[in-house]
């Protein structure tokens, strides 16, 4: 089901972006059986794009806040995904 607030903020945002710049799309999953080389929980992370992203977490972000992640492009359209934001010059993300 849509969420109006969500689709209000999207549509915010797009107005914001200046033509020129390049919005990305981003999807993180985590679930409790996606874990690392070590055992630890890890996300999936991809982008809706042709290359990988390397991006910076909004330091208010729930989990890894301020680090740089990699999300791997995914040239499909999944009909979830979260809204990235703009971006010119440095790539933000997730």
């Amino acid at each position: 089901m849509p969420d109006p607030l969500l689709s209000q903020a999207i549509q915010e945002a797009y107005a914001a972006c200046p033509a020129d710049v390049v919005i990305l799309h981003t999807l993180e999953i985590w679930h409790p059986t996606f874990l690392d080389g070590e055992g630890n929980p890890a996300p999936i992370r991809v982008v809706r794009d042709h290359a990988d992203l390397t991006a910076r977490l909004e330091a208010a972000a729930p989990r890894h806040g301020g680090q740089r992640v990699i999300g791997v492009n995914i040239a499909h359209t999944l009909g979830v995904f979260a809204f990235l934001g703009c971006r010119r010059g440095v790539q933000r993300g997730w």
